[in-house]
Order: structure tokens, then C-alpha cells, then sequence
């Protein structure tokens, strides 16, 4: 897969490191080793569909990229991407493509 220059491009391992906001701040690989993530409403496409999307595409995508932000304290949290993730470390690539923010001071914290 070409790398774009729009998007940080991550180490697939280094993701499943990062947080992720489901019942409670977790490690992504910890959540997405839990086999209902692949229950009817927790994703648009079934787990083999996204498997073959993917596999055919030879990885995963600019236009699909995943979401991030890195938070005040360091840490990152994936907001959007989680299965597209676990497919990739299913299908042994090695990098994807993330649209990273970087959390700000809330502006109500400001004091003059």
C-alpha cells in the first residue's frame, strides 16, 4: 500500500496500545479481542466483509483512515476505527493511516 502524505501513518502494534472510550478507557486490543464487537449495530459491515474490503485494497486506505487524538496527558485515543484495526492486525499489515487531532485547553479553563 502507497503511503499518503495527508495522514499520520502508525505501526498497527503501536495502535492496539492506544485507548479507547468503551464502558471505560481501555487498551484497543483489549476491546477488540471481545467477540461482540462484531455484533449486528457495533459495525456497518460484517467482519468478513470488512476482512475482504481491506485485504483487497492491500491494506487499509487514505479515504478510510482511522481517527485519533492525542489527549493532553500524552495518551491517544482512537475514536474511529477499532475494527478496521483488528482486521489489519488479523491480516498482519504493518501501518495505517490516521487522521490524528490533538486535544486542546478547554477555553472556559483560561483565566486572564
Amino acid at each position: 500500500m502507497t503511503k499518503c502524505d495527508c495522514h499520520d501513518w502508525r505501526d498497527i502494534p503501536e495502535i492496539g496500545e492506544w485507548l479507547v472510550d468503551r464502558a471505560g478507557f481501555r487498551r484497543v486490543r483489549e476491546w477488540a479481542s471481545e467477540a461482540d464487537i462484531w455484533q449486528p449495530g457495533h459495525c456497518e459491515l460484517s467482519q468478513a466483509e470488512l476482512t475482504n474490503r481491506i485485504r483487497a485494497a492491500g491494506g487499509i486506505r487514505c479515504e478510510h483512515a482511522l481517527h485519533a487524538m492525542t489527549r493532553l496527558s500524552g495518551e491517544i485515543e482512537l475514536s474511529n476505527g477499532v475494527h478496521r484495526w483488528a482486521v489489519a492486525a488479523e491480516l498482519g499489515i504493518l501501518a495505517a493511516p490516521v487522521h490524528m487531532i490533538h486535544e486542546t485547553e478547554p477555553v472556559w479553563a483560561w483565566e486572564p
